[in-house]
């Protein structure tokens, strides 16, 4: 399989949510294997965009298509990853 098989790029999320948090709120859809949240490398704060990896790439079309709302920021998924 790809490496980027069922990677979604997802940006817009809160300072304040972890990868614990995404990782819980998203195994609604399917069974998540990996969720990073970019960080900046001085202070290790998340930088408000991140990965997501479902096991099952059909996933996505569940996701992209609800909004979601995650620690009041509206999260918001980019393609072509």
């Amino acid at each position: 399989m790809d490496s980027d098989q069922g990677k979604l790029l997802f940006v817009g999320f809160s300072w304040a949510t972890n990868e614990e948090k995404l990782n819980n709120y998203f195994q609604g859809y399917g069974e998540v294997v990996q969720v990073v949240a970019m960080r900046d490398k001085m202070s290790r704060k998340p930088r408000g965009f991140g990965f997501i990896v479902f096991s099952d790439p059909d996933n996505f079309d569940m996701v992209v298509h609800d909004e979601h709302v995650i620690d009041g920021r509206t999260v918001r998924f980019a393609f072509g990853v």
